[in-house]
C-alpha cells in the first residue's frame, strides 16, 4: 500500500515539476520578447531584482535562439547585443547564438566579437565559464588571436570549437592572461620546434581539463606537456601526422584519459605501456577509453597490415592498464568497422559524438581479435564485461 503511495506521489510531483517549467519557460520568452522590443529596458530589470535563478534562465532561453542561414544582418545584431546587454552579468555565457546573428563577412564578425568581449569584460567581469564558437568568428585556416579575449580573471572554463591556436599562445593564456582556466577545450594546436626549447615555458599550472581535437604535431618533435594539475584529459589528434603519448600522460593527477582515433604513434603506444606496467604513470587513472576504428578482416588490402601493429601495441597498453593502475575501475574499448561511430572517427565529428553505444556496438568480437593477431584482448574485455555486470546499478546500494 506504502509503494502505491509513493507512487501516486511521485507522479503528483513530477506533474507539478513539469508545470512550473513550463510557466518559467513562458515567462522567460514573454520578457525576452520584451527585451528585444525594447519594453524593457536594462534599468527596470535591475528594478525589479530578478532572483538569479531566473536571471540564469532567462540567458539560456535567449542563447537558444540561433539565427537561420542566410538571415543575418547588423540591425538583428545590434537588437540582440542590446538585449545581452541587459541579461549580464552572468556566470555562464555562451556566444554562439549571439554571433550567429553577426553578418558571415569575417571583418565585421571579429570587430563584434570584440565588441561583445569588450562589453562581458566590463558588465560581467566575474564570468566564470564561456563558450565561443570561432567557426562562427574566424575561418577554421585563421589562427586565434588571443588579444580578442580579455582579461577575464574569474574565468575557469572556456569551450572554443573550431579554435585554431599557437601552442606558445594556448601556454600564455593559461599560465598569465586568464590563470584561473581550469577546463580548456580547442579544436586544433599548432605546434612548433620552438614552443620546446625551455620546457619550463610550457607549464600550466591550474588546468585541470584539457580537450584536445585535430592537434597538429610538427618539426618530428615529441607532444610534450607538464600540466601539475591535470585530472582528465580527452584527445583526437591530427590525421596528418603520428602524435606521441608518453610525456603529456606523465601528468601526477591525471584521473581520466579518453583517446580517439588511431593517429597515435604506436611505438610511443608501447612505451606507455611498459611505462604502466612499471608503476611509472598514470598511478592515479580512473577512467580509461579508447575508441579508434578498424580495417575490414580478413584484410582487403596490403594497406590495412600496418594496423597489427597498432592494434597490437594499443591492446598490450590496455591489458597492462587493467592489471597494473591501482584505482582504475572504468575502462571502455571501441575498435569500430561499419557502425556510427566508425564513420564519426573517420569523417572527423566531434569528440562528443565519437562513442558508440555499447548496446549497438559489436565491433570486436573474438573472431576479429584473432585475425588481428591477439586473441587475449577479447579475453580481458569480457572479464571487464562480466565485472561491470557484477556492480550494483545506481539506486542499488
Amino acid at each position: 500500500m506504502e509503494v502505491m503511495m509513493d507512487r501516486l506521489r511521485l507522479d503528483i510531483a513530477v506533474t507539478r515539476l513539469a508545470k512550473l517549467q513550463n510557466l518559467l519557460d513562458l515567462a522567460c520568452k514573454e520578457v525576452l520578447i520584451n527585451i528585444l522590443d525594447g519594453r524593457i529596458k536594462g534599468p527596470q530589470l535591475v528594478t525589479v531584482n530578478l532572483p538569479t535563478m531566473l536571471r540564469e534562465h532567462l540567458m539560456r532561453v535567449f542563447e537558444g535562439k540561433v539565427c537561420l542561414p542566410g538571415h543575418q544582418s547588423i540591425e538583428e545584431f545590434d537588437r540582440r547585443y542590446e538585449a545581452f546587454k541587459i541579461l549580464l552579468p552572468a556566470r555562464k555565457i555562451d556566444l554562439q547564438a549571439l554571433m550567429s546573428f553577426c553578418p558571415i563577412d569575417s571583418e565585421t564578425r571579429k570587430s563584434m566579437f570584440s565588441k561583445v568581449m569588450e562589453l562581458i569584460e566590463t558588465k560581467s567581469p566575474k564570468v566564470e565559464s564561456l563558450r565561443i564558437d570561432l567557426k562562427r568568428i574566424i575561418s577554421r585556416e585563421c589562427v586565434l588571436e588571443i588579444s580578442l579575449l580579455r582579461d577575464l580573471k574569474n574565468l575557469k572554463k572556456l569551450d572554443m570549437p573550431g579554435c585554431n591556436i599557437h601552442l606558445e599562445d594556448l601556454m600564455f593564456l593559461c599560465r598569465e592572461k586568464i590563470p584561473t582556466l581550469q577546463h580548456v577545450q580547442v579544436e586544433i594546436i599548432t605546434i612548433s620546434l620552438t614552443d620546446f626549447k625551455n620546457e619550463e615555458n610550457l607549464l600550466c599550472p591550474n588546468l585541470e581539463v584539457l580537450k584536445l581535437q585535430n592537434v597538429i604535431v610538427g618539426d618530428d618533435t615529441n607532444f610534450i606537456f607538464d600540466f601539475a594539475k591535470l585530472k582528465q584529459l580527452y584527445w583526437k589528434p591530427s590525421t596528418s601526422k603520428k602524435a606521441h603519448l608518453s610525456h603529456i600522460l606523465a601528468a601526477p593527477d591525471l584521473e581520466t584519459l579518453e583517446l580517439f582515433g588511431n593517429s597515435f604513434n604506436w611505438e610511443a603506444i608501447e612505451n606507455v605501456s611498459r611505462l604502466v606496467s612499471n608503476g611509472k604513470i598514470l598511478c592515479k587513472l580512473v577512467t580509461f577509453k579508447y575508441v579508434g576504428s578498424r580495417p575490414q578482416v580478413p584484410y582487403l588490402h596490403n594497406d590495412d597490415e600496418q594496423y597489427t601493429d597498432f592494434f597490437s601495441a594499443m591492446s598490450k597498453l590496455i591489458k597492462n592498464s587493467m592489471a597494473f593502475i591501482p584505482k582504475l575501475c572504468d575502462v571502455s574499448v571501441f575498435m569500430c568497422f561499419g557502425c556510427m561511430s566508425w564513420n564519426n572517427i573517420n569523417e572527423g565529428r566531434r569528440i562528443e559524438d565519437m562513442t558508440p553505444d555499447p548496446s549497438y556496438c559489436n565491433c570486436l568480437t573474438a573472431s576479429v581479435c584473432k585475425e588481428l593477431k591477439d586473441e587475449t584482448i577479447f579475453d580481458f574485455l569480457e572479464a571487464l564485461n562480466h565485472r561491470k555486470k557484477l556492480l550494483p546499478r545506481r539506486g542499488e546500494f
